[in-house]
């Protein structure tokens, strides 16, 4: 549009040998050259300051190549490139805006994480209290054992497999050895202190809960653990169990009733809890006692009719 000969003067000029090429005309074309973008440039802002000007209805102000350039001049200079420091200026309130949202994300987290953990916490504390409140019963039940005259000691027993890890392996495995080979006698009179001196419950009344305690192993109260099986203590520890006074006396006053059970369910032919609750019916009905029965047992174990009659028919008719 400005100059439209400077490329081909330029061709003309390097078309020459180098004797015949002018520094001047070089810097002549390249002067053109700038100026061809100076003078458009210009000639947009003359023109919205002088729009009434006759020049700009002449070649190449009036051609749509102009009114393109200079669209495309007058966005890029409202919407273009800022220089530095006005885009410092843009910058940092928007940087400032990220760092907000991104301190918010992660002050959302860690209110959510402290939540999340503080749900966990309460979860193990209700746990815990739950587990205490099952604990409490077996504390109960082992205090009053223990308080009843029952004795428990701990014995701990040594695996020859895991004295093969010691650093004293050999020294240790001699001894233990030794030990075994030359204290039976020791080591019998360990498992007499081990066995628990089990006292029979003394709020039993009836036949039903004696044969319980014999058969299964009696429940206190409410919540709390059933305790050893009579039955089980002799078959595991014979009398050594109840070697104790306190275990030796009423085991010999309630051993007759236990051994009248069995022997009816022999006789009978009927298992041993309905001859049980048959007894029971019966020691109702005559409102005895056990200590009654264990007499009036004791009374007849020369006699060969018993208390039921021969063979304890008679506990068939009690219904």
């Amino acid at each position: 549009m400005i100059f439209p000969h400077i490329e081909e003067s330029r061709i003309i000029m390097e078309s020459l040998s180098i004797e015949r090429q002018d520094v001047a005309t070089q810097c002549f074309l390249d002067f053109l050259k700038w100026c061809r973008v100076v003078l458009l440039q210009d000639v947009v802002f003359l023109r919205q300051k002088f729009p009434l000007l006759p020049l700009w209805r002449k070649s190449p102000f009036n051609q749509p190549a102009f009114e393109d350039f200079s669209t495309r001049l007058l966005h890029e200079v409202k919407h273009g490139n800022d220089p530095m420091y006005i885009q410092i200026a843009k910058t940092v309130p928007h940087l400032a805006h990220l760092l907000q949202n991104q301190f918010n994300n992660t002050l959302d987290t860690i209110n959510t994480q402290y939540n999340s953990n503080e749900i966990r916490m309460n979860r193990v504390e209700t746990g815990l209290n739950e587990c205490l409140q099952y604990m409490k019963p077996m504390s109960s039940f082992t205090t009053r054992l223990l308080s009843e005259g029952l004795v428990t000691r701990t014995v701990i027993t040594v695996e020859s497999d895991s004295l093969d890890n010691c650093n004293n392996n050999d020294r240790l495995l001699k001894s233990s050895t030794a030990a075994v080979d030359n204290s039976s006698s020791h080591s019998a009179s360990i498992q007499d202190i081990s066995i628990p001196q089990y006292r029979l419950n003394s709020t039993i009344k009836t036949v039903m809960d004696l044969w319980e305690e014999y058969d299964r192993g009696f429940i206190p109260g409410i919540d709390m653990p059933r305790g050893p099986a009579i039955r089980d203590l002799n078959e595991r520890f014979g009398v050594k169990w109840r070697v104790n006074d306190k275990c030796r006396k009423p085991y010999s006053r309630r051993r007759l009733i236990w051994k009248a059970i069995l022997c009816a369910s022999t006789n009978l032919n009927l298992p041993p809890d309905t001859v049980a609750e048959k007894i029971q019916r019966w020691q109702d009905n005559n409102k005895y006692s056990l200590n009654k029965i264990h007499n009036l047992l004791s009374t007849k174990s020369s006699d060969i009719t018993g208390i039921w009659g021969a063979n304890d028919v008679e506990l068939l008719h009690i219904i």
